[in-house]
């Protein structure tokens, strides 16, 4: 990669593609270095990444936005898991962790 990451944030911070600096646009660039950094470091506040974890999952979402693709995800692990499991029982296998039912 030719550009940093960092630039091309503070690009895409300044609404272009590539980060062409010259002249008065230094200081926007670093203003947009400032404001990312200051977004890093809310990131890095606990309470803030738990809050975002919490809407990633989606437990606040109305039902249309539960499509979204962490949503799904976890949906097609657990049906993946099931799938499994079923599978695992039929052949008789012992599941460890899995109270067995009349023997």
């Amino acid at each position: 990669m030719s550009t940093s990451w960092v630039a091309r944030s503070a690009g895409s911070l300044l609404g272009r593609h590539s980060v062409k600096v010259k002249g008065d646009s230094v200081q926007k660039v670093n203003q947009a270095m400032d404001e990312i950094e200051r977004r890093e470091r809310m990131l890095r506040v606990p309470e803030v990444m738990e809050r975002h974890r919490y809407h990633e999952k989606g437990y606040n979402r109305t039902r249309r936005q539960k499509s979204g693709k962490i949503w799904r995800n976890e949906f097609k692990a657990a049906t993946k898991q099931l799938k499994w499991m079923t599978l695992l029982k039929e052949k008789g296998v012992p599941i460890p962790g899995q109270k067995v039912g009349r023997r």
